[in-house]
């Protein structure tokens, strides 16, 4: 009976992917680990906020998210584009990748780390001793964290679906129960950083270890891609600053407390994002192998396709976010308009452009939807906060993601054959 209804599964999802032009069948068996590892990344940050709207103060929230900010800014001035090339490379055969990858990220980062100590010790200097020690800490583990991170690209490039969602799963499940114990037992924001951080060290470099032992040709290494890796690094230095800009910008002009309003106002909806985010890993190793005009297609469609599930998404948001928040979140319920309002980026979600960029290694187009874009959306988040406070940070990541989409889907349609 079980064999009958997987082989009737197989011929509907194959009759329907060859419609609709879309591997419905590769999208089910690898989509069904990934969410259910999004799904548990999904609990987890619901728990989070939960917990943390309940036992920690509003002012201790917000120094968290900004240290936790100024963490995940620094990550990205190591070399965040490694991760792409080394899926790239593995999915190509070359496994050999990811140790190169791992130790020329570690040494890249010495520069960030550099960087935090020189603040820490200005911080301490000031009589900050909190944010001081915060930075200390921050500076001598994330350069392992970011480095021992590559090993999910082996998964991905192998299309190891369920084994990396076991470990990731397990990781996520640990580090929870590290933050939540700590974060109930105490109000202290250096306890709880410290929770988060050395949980994550130590069960990403678990994974790495792990993963690194079943590695079995260290003699193939593809070592192009770290050439243009550091490319996409580059341009995933700008746009992250960019994705940490608002928190950092909210958390020194308007406080502690308007960052953490801030925080639970993008908490629903960072979730959906993280909901509809599976599809990225599982189409990273089909583009990898793609001619670029199958690849620009398939742009296309995807983008028009998940529209059918992205705007009614929408709406259906914007209906439920002041219940959503006044049953799960009623110490934020004034973090409903900005809610719904940063909701308004759902549709954008099924923009596969720059993974088309990535796989295809288009140096040009990479630099243009990136750069561009990010330098205008922190040029417009500066302008809009003063009159405008939360909500003009919102507004100014919306014109600034609505612009980039637009290009990045035009420089899609005028690709050329070789890399520029």
């Amino acid at each position: 009976m079980i064999a009958r209804t997987k082989v009737a599964a197989h011929r509907t999802l194959t009759r329907l992917g060859a419609r609709i032009g879309t591997d419905l069948v590769y999208l089910a068996k690898g989509g069904f680990w990934i969410n259910i590892r999004q799904f548990l990344a999904m609990a987890f940050s619901l728990l989070t906020a939960l917990l943390f709207g309940r036992y920690v103060s509003q002012e201790v929230y917000g120094e968290y998210k900004y240290l936790v900010s100024i963490f995940s800014l620094l990550t990205t001035l190591t070399l965040t584009g490694l991760g792409s090339g080394v899926m790239q490379a593995i999915a190509r055969g070359n496994e050999g990748t990811l140790p190169k990858a791992f130790w020329l990220n570690l040494r890249w980062s010495v520069f960030a780390c550099a960087g935090a100590i020189g603040y820490a010790g200005y911080q301490l200097a000031q009589g900050n001793t909190t944010q001081g020690i915060a930075l200390l800490l921050i500076a001598v583990t994330f350069p392992f964290i970011r480095s021992f991170q590559l090993a999910e690209s082996f998964y991905t490039g192998t299309r190891q679906f369920q084994k990396n969602a076991l470990l990731k799963g397990t990781a996520d499940t640990l580090l929870f129960l590290a933050v939540a114990i700590v974060a109930i037992w105490t109000n202290n924001v250096l306890l709880i950083l410290c929770a988060f951080l050395f949980t994550s060290l130590i069960s990403e470099g678990t994974i790495y270890l792990y993963t690194r032992s079943r590695i079995t040709h260290l003699e193939r290494v593809e070592y192009d891609v770290f050439s243009f890796s550091k490319h996409l690094s580059v341009t995933g230095i700008v746009s992250s600053i960019a994705g940490q800009a608002d928190k950092l910008l909210v958390y020194h002009v308007l406080g502690a407390v308007p960052l953490a309003v801030y925080t639970f106002a993008l908490a629903i909806p960072k979730q959906f994002r993280t909901a509809v985010s599976f599809v990225a890993p599982l189409a990273k190793p089909k583009y990898a192998v793609m001619e670029e005009h199958q690849v620009r297609t398939s742009v296309f469609h995807k983008f028009v396709l998940s529209q059918a599930i992205l705007i009614p998404a929408t709406i259906v948001y914007w209906l439920a976010a002041p219940w959503i928040y006044q049953t799960f979140f009623p110490q934020y319920v004034e973090s409903v308009t900005a809610s719904r309002l940063y909701a308004l980026i759902f549709p954008l979600f099924g923009n596969f452009s720059f993974i088309a960029f990535e796989t295809q290694k288009k140096t040009r187009e990479t630099y243009l939807s990136t750069l561009i874009p990010s330098v205008i959306q922190i040029a417009l988040m500066v302008a809009c906060i003063f009159p405008f406070g939360i909500n003009g940070v919102i507004l100014a990541t919306l014109i600034a993601k609505y612009g980039s989409t637009l290009y990045s889907l035009l420089l899609v349609s005028r690709m050329r054959t070789s890399n520029t």
